[in-house]
């Protein structure tokens, strides 16, 4: 059994961690619990079907690679490609999110270079 103290976390976050923990997929963590300059790969996004559609248009699809610029109580400035997007925790508890590294965010930020031409 898991007890959960309430130390200022939603319900989502603390749902996300507990089936993490039970399907034992440690790679795999909301992006709310990512630090200022991480560099992390977007694994599944959450939520009913608008909600995945417009985390999708934002770029929130499996595979993206982006860094967190800032990161306060869950609201996080993220570097997107080209771009800079800010999102609320709510937003952040959806995106579950691997480790990266730099190696695959400068090859996604040429994909994308290229991609353009």
């Amino acid at each position: 059994m898991i007890t959960v103290r309430r130390v200022g976390i939603s319900a989502v976050a603390v749902i996300n961690v507990v089936n993490v923990v039970k399907r034992k997929e440690f790679d795999m963590l909301p992006l709310t619990y990512v630090k200022s300059g991480e560099i992390v790969k977007v694994v599944k996004v959450s939520g009913n079907d608008s909600a995945k559609k417009h985390m999708n248009d934002l770029g929130f699809v499996n595979g993206t690679v982006l860094q967190v610029v800032s990161s306060h109580d869950g609201d996080i400035i993220l570097s997107v490609k080209d771009s800079r997007l800010a999102i609320t925790k709510e937003m952040s508890e959806r995106i579950m999110i691997d480790i990266a590294d730099e190696k695959e965010l400068y090859k996604s930020n040429n994909d994308m270079t290229h991609s353009k031409s």
